[in-house]
């Protein structure tokens, strides 16, 4: 391969160059004088030409108002001679560098200002000889200025002519000059250029070889590009790996901690580091004991995570009970456990623990069990009650026939008033047990809460002693709900009467209303509640207040706080079962000493609440009705029988629906009011009826009954508005349903 040389020049070359360089610099440097002397003389040749012209044209207006003065044509106008002076102040300020011409001019000035006073307003012939002196004056010495400005302007225009000549003789010389050295250096750029284009042709073989070089370099680097794109692709993927990893232990409902093999933290996730109160980024490097997530738990989490670390084993589930470094005042249950970090040669090299905070779902379960205890109580009370009501119906209705004896004593009267008064004090007993069992009858309607509340002011102002202060405060309009206004009437009683009794020294008692929205935190802190819009009853005392153990168990039944004598322990469980059974709930909040609050929540209605109608109380014993009573009760059914026909009624009695059919196709009556028991063995009281109905047309019916199943009622077995009358009745209570009834038909 042919190597390129370069060849040094000599030294005379490069004085020729310098000298050359030099030439042209004076070449330019004695133009640009030249033709800044030219310009120089050209600007006062073209100054002179305008003080010439100016000076000129101010002389020519003289002459021509000499002119007209001399033919005495009269007065001599202002306003033309303050222009001539005004050419001539202008010829003054050209003339400024030049004070010969200067002192002329200004001369001329004053003699033309005199001449403007002699004969400015004045004919000639009235001016005399002093105007023709000035005139000639004038002529004088304006001819002086021109004369002397004309031999100026011919200098200076020969001075430019000189310079412009000059500048030319220059430029050809230095040009001749540059042409003569550049031939001479035209024969060493030929052999230089000789020399270059030899040169060129090694650097074009150079070059090729380059380029082939420069081919395989850009396949290698692509295939190095291509191996450092799979490179990052790999790496990003596992970055989006690790990412959603730790998204995913961040984010997972499990508290997550990683320790090494000596036991320091790792890693956490944000769950632990909220029950912990440490940031994520602080927990590394220390221990379990250096920063516990609950004192209480330490002992137990320490001895499990080394035996995953010493056993290589998951440890089975423990639950853990404790107060969160974050919540040092809340009780919380986790279940825990421990798992060994396994490299594939079993290798032991740190240990994973996982908490799973239990302490809501343990107290939904402890909710659920709750209910399901009440649920079982109130089937069994409910079955007792039901029983009970028709014995109690069986005394009400002997008593109340005994009471209407004409030959009845006083003192017997007494007594039987008294066996009356007791048989409603046990019936207000299966009252609040058929309450709590749900087996209560239940004629839901919708209510105005604030309407029915406060219709019971007078009589809770009434009960409670004069020790304690009632307050209201019913939100103006809150909503309507769906409940038997009955129960919630017995619902409010049973609050103030619990709240009464919390308050023996005297106090406070508040009732309060207005609408709330439950939301989903709400319910999920409360099982068995529907999210929506609700109307809140509350009930608050300022009383002696409730330890968390009475809290726990204020709503099971027969659990009472109150001496031997004084409570059942079913008036708060039936406010309870009221509350669920209106598709509401209750909740209790109370301090020892500082009183306590219930609050009913019900759900609101979606219809408005009916006017109430007047409902009329006359009697409703006419002399020629006939009753058939229907009632599977063998001591209940007579008694009730032998009640009617002491009023008048004339009586047919069945022990069930299918005797009561056959006895109305056997003898043909002609009935006018049905009284049935709701609930009866094989044929119900309501599918009795609507046979009764299909051969008899508009017979009114009036239902009975001392309850009615859960399951029965939500099916409707009666429906909202029928005629009803609660088992166990009195005399007064039979005889308003009998009205309801045959005024409904």
């Amino acid at each position: 391969m042919r190597t390129l040389v370069v060849k040094p020049e000599h030294g005379s070359i490069r004085v020729r160059f310098w000298a050359a360089l030099a030439a042209l610099a004076a070449t330019v440097l004695t133009v640009v004088a030249l033709t800044h002397y030219q310009q120089t003389t050209h600007d006062w040749v073209e100054h002179t030409r305008i003080v010439f012209q100016t000076a000129r044209t101010a002389m020519l207006q003289v002459a021509g108002v000499q002119l007209r003065h001399e033919q005495d044509t009269g007065a001599i106008d202002g306003g033309e001679l303050r222009g001539i002076l005004a050419r001539l102040d202008s010829v003054a300020a050209l003339t400024a560098d030049n004070p010969q011409q200067h002192a002329r001019i200004i001369r001329i000035r004053d003699v033309v200002r005199q001449w403007e006073n002699v004969v400015g307003t004045t004919r000639r012939s009235a001016s005399g000889t002093t105007s023709a002196a000035l005139e000639a004056a004038i002529q004088a010495m304006a001819g002086d200025f021109v004369a002397t400005e004309t031999d100026l302007y011919d200098l200076r225009l020969a001075r430019f002519q000189t310079a412009q000549l000059t500048t030319l003789i220059v430029v050809i010389s230095e040009v001749l000059f540059v042409a003569v050295v550049l031939t001479g250096y035209s024969r060493r750029i030929n052999a230089q250029f000789s020399i270059l284009t030899e040169q060129h042709h090694i650097l074009e073989e150079q070059a090729a070889k380059l380029q082939e070089q420069a081919v395989e370099l850009e396949i290698s680097n692509q295939e190095l590009s291509e191996a450092i794109v799979t490179a990052e692709h790999e790496t990003l993927q596992r970055a989006r790996a690790n990412a959603i990893l730790l998204a995913s232990l961040d984010n997972a409902p499990l508290a997550f901690a990683l320790f090494d093999h000596d036991l320091r933290f790792v890693r956490t996730n944000l769950r632990w580091s909220g029950i912990s109160s440490v940031p994520v980024d602080d927990q590394a490097g220390h221990t379990l004991t250096e920063r516990p997530f609950s004192p209480d738990a330490l002992a137990e989490t320490q001895s499990r995570m080394m035996r995953a670390r010493h056993e290589g084993v998951i440890t089975e589930l423990a639950e853990l009970t404790g107060h969160p470094v974050s919540h040092p005042g809340d009780t919380c249950h986790w279940l825990m456990s421990c798992a060994p970090v396994m490299l594939a040669d079993r290798e032991i090299i740190g240990v994973t623990v996982t908490l799973l905070d239990v302490t809501d779902r343990n107290r939904l379960s402890e909710q659920l069990l709750h209910a399901q205890k009440m649920e079982a109580v109130g089937r069994l009370a409910g079955g007792i009650a039901h029983d009970f009501n028709n014995s109690l119906a069986v005394i009400n209705a002997y008593a109340s026939m005994l009471s209407m004896s004409d030959d009845i004593s006083a003192e017997d009267l007494e007594r039987v008033s008294e066996i009356s008064d007791a048989v409603q004090r046990a019936a207000s007993l299966t009252k609040q047990l058929l309450a709590f069992g749900r087996r209560q009858i239940n004629q839901p309607r919708v209510v105005d809460l604030n309407t029915v509340a406060q219709h019971m002011l007078p009589m809770i102002a009434r009960l409670i002693p004069s020790t304690i202060a009632l307050s209201t405060r019913f939100e103006a309009d809150p909503g309507t709900v769906s409940i038997d206004p009955s129960q919630f009437e017995q619902l409010l009683m049973n609050l103030v009467t619990n709240a009464m009794h919390a308050m023996p020294d005297g106090g406070t008692l508040t009732i309060e209303s207005e609408s709330r929205e439950l939301d989903e935190f709400y319910v999920q802190q409360h099982a068995g509640v529907t999210p929506g819009s609700y109307v809140m009853l509350s009930v608050s005392d300022s009383g002696v207040g409730m330890d968390d153990e009475t809290l726990r168990r204020i709503f099971e039944p027969f659990f009472t706080t109150k001496e031997a004598g004084r409570g059942t322990g079913l008036g708060l469980a039936s406010v309870y079962s009221i509350a669920n059974g209106a598709n509401g709930h209750i909740w209790c909040y109370s301090e020892v000493g500082s009183g306590t609050t219930f609050k009913i929540y019900l759900p609101v209605a979606t219809m408005p609440a009916p006017v109430a109608e007047a409902e009329s109380l006359a009697s409703a014993r006419p002399e020629h009705v006939t009753v058939l009573l229907v009632e599977d009760d063998e001591q209940l059914r007579p008694a009730v029988a032998a009640m009617l026909k002491q009023s008048g009624y004339t009586v047919h009695q069945a022990a069930n629906g299918d005797q009561a059919l056959a006895v109305l196709a056997a003898e043909h009556l002609n009935i006018d009011l049905v009284i049935t028991d709701l609930v009866m063995p094989g044929m119900s009281g309501r599918e009795m009826s609507e046979a009764i109905a299909a051969r008899y047309p508009g017979v009114p019916v009036l239902f009975t009954s001392g309850y009615t199943d859960d399951l029965v009622t939500r099916r409707g077995m009666i429906e909202r508005g029928w005629p009803f009358v609660q088992k166990p009745f009195t005399r007064e209570q039979l005889w308003a349903g009998i009205e309801r009834a045959l005024t409904a038909s």
